[in-house]
C-alpha cells in the first residue's frame, strides 16, 4: 500500500507544475493582448494611408498625360534655345571684337592728333 509520505511530494510536485503552467498561460495571454493593442493602432494607420494613396492615384493619372505631352515640347525646344544660346555668344565675340576695334580707332586718332600736334 501507498503511504501518505510518498503522495504528498508527488502532489506538490504536480501542484508546481500546474501553477508554472498557470504563470505561463498568463504571460501568453498578455502576449496576445499587448498583440490585439498594437493591431488595433496598425489598423487605423493602414486605413489612413488606404485612404492617401486612393486620394493621390487620380491626382498621378490626372499629372501622367501632362507630362507625357509637355515631354515633347521641351525636346523641341532644347536645340532652340541651344542655338540662342550660341548665337548670343557669337554676338557677344563680335561686340567684344567691336569694342577692341574701336579701342584701336581710338588709339590711332589719338596718335595722329599728337603727331598733327608735333608731340612726336
Amino acid at each position: 500500500m501507498i503511504s501518505l509520505k510518498e503522495v504528498l511530494p508527488a502532489e506538490n510536485k504536480v501542484s508546481l507544475t500546474e501553477n508554472k503552467m498557470r504563470l505561463i498561460e498568463n504571460k501568453t495571454t498578455t502576449a496576445e493582448n499587448k498583440m490585439r493593442l498594437t493591431e488595433n493602432k496598425t489598423t487605423p494607420a493602414e486605413n489612413s494611408m488606404s485612404h492617401i494613396v486612393n486620394n493621390t492615384t487620380p491626382i498621378v493619372n490626372n499629372t501622367t498625360p501632362i507630362v507625357n505631352n509637355t515631354t515633347p515640347i521641351v525636346n523641341n525646344t532644347t536645340p532652340i534655345v541651344n542655338n540662342t544660346t550660341h548665337t548670343a555668344n557669337k554676338t557677344t565675340h563680335f561686340a567684344n571684337n567691336t569694342t577692341h576695334f574701336a579701342n584701336k580707332m581710338s588709339c590711332i586718332v589719338h596718335l595722329m592728333s599728337c603727331k598733327e600736334n608735333k608731340m612726336i
